[in-house]
């Protein structure tokens, strides 16, 4: 539909799940930033993973095409985007006016295997799936805060 459903989940070290107010919004408010820690209580870098409504509000904004299969996703607007090009990419990084960005290729390939699939990485501005092809690649970003050396799944900085 139009609308979007949002809230805050915190689940604690015994699995148990607490959810807060659910809220109904013309669109998603701020950055969905995943917080974790490891099983050895450590703290993992923060990420948000673009939905393709996120995506497709960044592609309408600054008129692109879609790219073929791209309109079929709506179905499912709630998962991470496929089928990711450069232009939607620099689109959706763009729409978000926070200090983002992609991960470099080694937080990426750490990435990857959280998520068991590729994930978009940027070296010097060169975009580039990681762990496999751009088709299935999602599209991670990272606060610009995060430190260059700390890969993902690795401790964050205090």
């Amino acid at each position: 539909g139009s609308r979007w459903e949002s809230c805050t989940a915190t689940v604690d070290e015994r699995g148990q799940v607490a959810v807060g107010a659910i809220m109904t919004r013309d669109r998603p408010d701020g950055r969905a930033w995943w917080r974790t820690v490891t099983d050895d209580g450590i703290a993992i870098s923060r990420y948000h993973l673009a939905s393709w409504w996120e995506v497709e509000h960044a592609r309408v904004g600054a008129q692109l095409a879609a790219p073929p299969g791209w309109l079929a996703q709506g179905q499912r607007s709630e998962q991470p985007a496929l089928g990711l090009t450069p232009g939607l990419i620099d689109a959706v990084t763009k729409l978000l006016k926070e200090d983002v960005e992609l991960p470099l290729p080694a937080a990426a390939l750490n990435m990857s295997a959280k998520f068991n699939g590729p994930v978009w990485a940027s070296d010097h501005g060169r975009l580039a799936p990681v762990g496999g092809p751009a088709s299935n690649a999602i599209l991670v970003l990272m606060p610009k805060d995060t430190p260059k050396d700390t890969a993902h799944g690795a401790p964050s900085a205090p």
